[in-house]
């Protein structure tokens, strides 16, 4: 896994961490998740990303179902994106079990297509010398599929 990859796990983690810990919707405006995510939003200005929208939780899910659905929303409306198998290990890493993996994913509204443009995006922004080929290949190595991979970068022109 390239340094890279690792940072923006980091940061994704801190960022879903510290907000499952303050259970506020007080929001402070100075914290590096929320400056990267400002950064992210103003850079995104000309085309809009769906956001993935809080989904009903089925009254018959689990507990462990229902936790693993709501990570799975706080990882897609962060500020970069995930592939299927991406967000997948990231849940297996956070020791969901296989079912309640299956469930969030199934459950959550989820464009890859957009995750993808969102993660092109994110790269481009962290360094803007990469080349289109450079951030196809970064995509592909985050498990983007190559159909995504190649609509992630198509959007950047």
């Amino acid at each position: 896994m390239n340094k890279y990859v690792k940072i923006v796990g980091c940061i994704a983690a801190i960022s879903i961490t510290a907000t499952a810990c303050t259970g506020s919707n007080q929001s402070s405006s100075n914290t590096p998740a929320n400056n990267a995510a400002a950064n992210s939003s103003a850079a995104m200005s000309n085309t809009e990303i769906r956001m993935t929208d809080d989904v009903d939780i089925d009254d018959d899910a689990n507990p462990g179902q229902k936790k693993a659905l709501e990570n799975t929303q706080r990882y897609l409306n962060g500020p970069v994106g995930f592939s299927y198998e991406g967000l997948r290990d990231q849940l297996q890493y956070e020791g969901f079990p296989e079912e309640d993996i299956r469930y969030a994913l199934d459950e959550a509204d989820i464009d890859w297509e957009d995750q993808a443009v969102k993660q092109a995006r994110a790269y481009k922004d962290a360094d803007a010398a990469l080349s289109n080929d450079d951030i196809y290949d970064k995509l592909i190595s985050e498990k983007f599929t190559p159909e995504d991979a190649r609509f992630g970068v198509a959007s950047l022109g």
